[in-house]
Formats: structure tokens, C-alpha cells, sequence
């Protein structure tokens, strides 16, 4: 199965590599001059020395080049163990086979776990199996080349098993130690996922915190004007209640005044009746005064006539008299009183006639007027019994605009008590909005002792942690 790492510790492994691979040169440049100085202190003849010098810079260009072509990468390994083991092969062929010079092939082996793989170990190792092997074998042919002071294959056959012993602890030392980076890289991984939603997590939570510590302020504003605002509404309802109490005891007496207007507008409307009754009845009474009138007229004519012909027949009986001389002078003196009497008969007759017919005028005219009132009368009972009927009217809405008032009063009490409720409840709600503050203020304090960053610290030096783009 393949571990996947991410990008940092990639970079972080490819950084370790690129260590190794710098020391595992500075060993081999190390390695290169011990050669040069064993050459010069062992030397038998002088052409030794330049042996050593070209060997020992053919070995180490052999290195120099797989580092700077492979730097930090896996074949790098492979030239670094065999140019190693070819120095280490150099060491002892110029100590002319001295046995302390092979501790060179397990110091080499051990500097070779710094890469944490097992493959270069194993590459060190075959390459100084097959010199032993060949180069004993050449030295017991006769060749001035050395593995031991003297050939001997058994003694190198014992060497070698040394080296199989230290390389197989040494491929399971290295392995356990590619397992235990593997392991690191991966909960450098994970603790960095960790880390970075928890910055996710307290961001979040700070923005939370600031938008609870929003809140709560603007609740404890508004409940502070809600407060305030309850207050004056607790106060104008008050008021108000007080008012329409007092508009309702005003509506109350006018109810009872339109009552009492209702009455009087009732008993005016029947006096109104009456007074329309008693007009029909002079109507009636005048209208039989001139019909008789009519009457008196008729007799006064009746006299009238009378008056003429008595004093035509005073006028014939003056005349008779006036024939029969003294015979007829007293007769003429009662026909001259007679005919006196008939004249002022007549003039009577006609002074009553003009004063009848300057009734009857009058009395039209009065029965007009009369009709006139009747009319009027009537009109003023219509207009007293419309009127009547708004009073009522009034009186019933006035009644229910009272029992109105009563309930809007009783509404207005229950909405007093509810203001208050809410007064209560506003002022708790600013109490709870204090105390939120007051939390979220605590836990912005506590979030802010958290201090989360890309840093792992271990005593003595800080690591950092991070994406690296490019890899050198």
C-alpha cells in the first residue's frame, strides 16, 4: 500500500535527503584525503602516493558527480555507498591490508542508516563482499593489491560474515527507521489537518463569538429602547385610560341628558299633537263663524230690501198725504218718520253689511293664518317626531358607545398590564444580553489564549511546518 504525504513533508523528507547525501559527501571527501595521507605515511616507492591521489579523486569525482546530478534523490544513495566502500577498499589496500583498516567497512555500513533505506546498505555491502573476494583472490594470484596483510580466504570468509551479520541488523535497524519517518511524516500530516481546522474551528468560533457578541449588544440596545419605549407606552396608556375613563363618564351623562332631551322632545311632540288639534278645531269654529257670517250677509240684504221698499212706500204715502191736504199732514209726519226710519234701516243695513263683509275678509284671512299655523304646526310635530327619533337614536348610540368605552377601557387596563409584562420581560431580556456579553467576552479571552500557528516546538528549536512550492 502507498503512503501518500503531502506536499510539506515531502519537502521536509526531500530536505533530510539532501542532508544525508551533503554528509555522506563530506564523509567521502574525508575519506579521500585519509587515503591521500595513508599513501604518504605507507609509501614504499614514490609512485604510491600519485596512485592514491588519482584513485582517491576518480573515487570521490565519481561521488561528486552523482551529487550534484542526483541531489536529495534516490540514485544519489547508490553512488554514495559504492564510492564510500570503494574509499574504505583504497584505505586498506594502502595500509597494505592492515587489519584495523577493515573497521572502516562497519563504520561505513553505520554511517549509511542516516538514509534511513535499506537498498544503499545492501549495495555497500555487496560492493565490499565482491573486493574482499576478488581482491583476496588477486593477492594470493601474485598481484601487488591488498585485502589482508597475507591472503587468506578463510580469515576473509570470516570478514564477511561479520558483515552479512551487521548489514542483516542493519537493513532491519534501517527499516524500522523508514517506518518510524514514515510514521512521523504521516502524524506531521494528520497534526497538521488537526491544526488547521482547529484554526478553522476557532475562526469560526471567534466569528461566532463576535456575532453572538454583536447580537447580545444589539439585544441589550434594543431592550434598552424597548425599556424606555415600554415605559412611556405603560405611561401614555395611563393616561389615556384616565381619559377614556372620563370620556366615558361624559358619555354617560350625556346619555342621560339625551334621555332626558328625549323626554322633553316626546312631551313637546304631544303638546305639538294638541296644538294641531285645537288649530283644526278654530279652523273648524271659524269656518262655521263664516258660513254664518254668509248668513247675516244674506239678511242684511233681506233688510236692505225692506229699507228700499218701506221707503218707497213712505215716498207714496208723502205723496198721498200730500194730496189729502190737511187731512193727510199727520199721515204725512208718520211718513216722513217712517221713511226716516227706513233710511237709517237701510244705512244700518249697509254699515253692517260692510262691517260682515270686513269680518268675513278678516276671518279668511285668519283662517288662512290658521291654516298657515296648522300647517307650520304640523310640520314642527313631523320635525319634532323626526327629532325624536334621532334622540332616541343618540340616546341608543350613546348607550353602546358607552359600553364601548367600557370595553376598549377594559382593553386598554389588559393592554397596561401587558406593556408592563413586556417592560419586565424587556428589562430581563437586557439582563440575559449582559450576561451573553459578558460570556462572549469571556470566551473571546479564552479563544484568544489559543494561539494556533504552523510551528511545532521542541525545547530548543522551532520546525516550521509549511507548504514548500519548490524543491531545490
Amino acid at each position: 500500500m502507498k503512503t501518500v504525504l503531502s506536499q510539506s513533508s515531502l519537502a521536509r523528507k526531500f530536505a533530510t535527503d539532501k542532508l544525508a547525501d551533503t554528509l555522506m559527501l563530506y564523509v567521502l571527501i574525508v575519506y579521500c584525503f585519509v587515503t591521500i595521507g595513508l599513501a604518504f605515511f605507507k609509501q614504499h616507492h614514490g609512485s604510491q602516493l600519485i596512485e592514491a591521489i588519482i584513485s582517491s579523486l576518480i573515487v570521490l569525482g565519481i561521488g561528486v558527480f552523482g551529487y550534484v546530478l542526483y541531489k536529495g534523490k534516490e540514485p544519489c544513495r547508490y553512488f554514495m555507498a559504492v564510492t564510500l566502500m570503494l574509499m574504505v577498499a583504497l584505505h586498506i589496500h594502502f595500509a597494505m591490508g592492515m587489519i584495523e583498516f577493515h573497521f572502516g567497512v562497519f563504520v561505513t555500513l553505520a554511517l549509511l542508516l542516516m538514509y534511513r533505506d535499506w537498498r544503499p546498505i545492501m549495495v555497500a555491502a555487496v560492493v565490499i563482499a565482491i573486493h574482499h573476494v576478488v581482491v583476496d583472490r588477486l593477492q594470493a594470484a601474485g598481484f601487488e593489491i591488498f585485502c589482508l596483510e597475507e591472503a587468506n580466504f578463510k580469515q576473509v570468509m570470516i570478514h564477511a560474515a561479520y558483515v552479512v551479520v551487521q548489514t542483516g541488523f542493519q537493513i532491519k535497524i534501517a527499516m524500522m527507521l523508514k517506518t518510524s519517518e514514515m510514521n512521523s511524516y504521516l502524524l506531521s500530516d494528520r497534526l497538521q489537518i488537526a491544526m488547521d481546522n482547529l484554526n478553522v474551528a476557532v475562526s469560526e468560533v471567534k466569528t461566532h463569538s463576535a456575532s453572538v457578541f454583536e447580537s447580545a449588544n444589539t439585544i441589550a440596545t434594543t431592550g434598552e429602547y424597548l425599556t424606555e419605549k415600554s415605559s412611556n407606552a405603560s405611561i401614555r396608556l395611563h393616561q389615556t385610560a384616565v381619559t377614556i375613563e372620563e370620556l366615558g363618564e361624559s358619555i354617560t351623562e350625556n346619555e342621560q341628558i339625551a334621555t332626558s332631551a328625549d323626554k322633553l322632545i316626546t312631551s313637546a311632540a304631544n303638546e305639538a299633537r294638541e296644538g294641531r288639534s285645537l288649530v283644526n278645531e278654530i279652523v273648524k269654529v271659524m269656518s262655521d263663524i263664516e258660513v254664518s257670517a254668509s248668513k247675516i250677509s244674506a239678511i242684511t240684504e233681506v233688510i236692505n230690501g225692506i229699507s228700499f221698499q218701506t221707503n218707497i212706500l213712505a215716498l207714496n204715502a208723502a205723496v198721498e198725504a200730500a194730496r189729502a191736504g190737511e187731512q193727510g199732514r199727520g199721515f204725512a209726519v208718520v211718513a216722513s218718520e217712517v221713511r226716516t226710519l227706513a233710511q237709517r234701516a237701510g244705512q244700518a243695513a249697509k254699515e253692517i253689511e260692510v262691517l260682515i263683509d270686513t269680518s268675513v275678509t278678516h276671518m279668511k284671512e285668519g283662517v288662512k293664518f290658521v291654516n298657515s299655523a296648522n300647517t307650520t304646526i304640523s310640520s314642527m310635530a313631523v320635525s319634532v317626531e323626526d327629532v325624536s327619533g334621532l334622540v332616541s337614536s343618540i340616546s341608543k348610540n350613546t348607550e353602546s358607545q358607552s359600553l364601548q368605552v367600557q370595553v376598549v377601557n377594559q382593553s386598554l387596563k389588559t393592554l397596561e398590564e401587558v406593556v408592563k409584562d413586556n417592560d419586565i420581560a424587556a428589562k430581563n431580556s437586557v439582563g440575559i444580553a449582559l450576561d451573553l456579553q459578558s460570556h462572549a467576552d469571556a470566551l473571546n479571552t479564552s479563544i484568544a489564549k489559543v494561539d494556533l500557528d504552523n510551528t511545532i516546538y521542541d525545547g530548543e528549536q522551532e520546525v516550521i511546518i509549511g507548504d514548500i512550492s519548490e524543491h531545490n
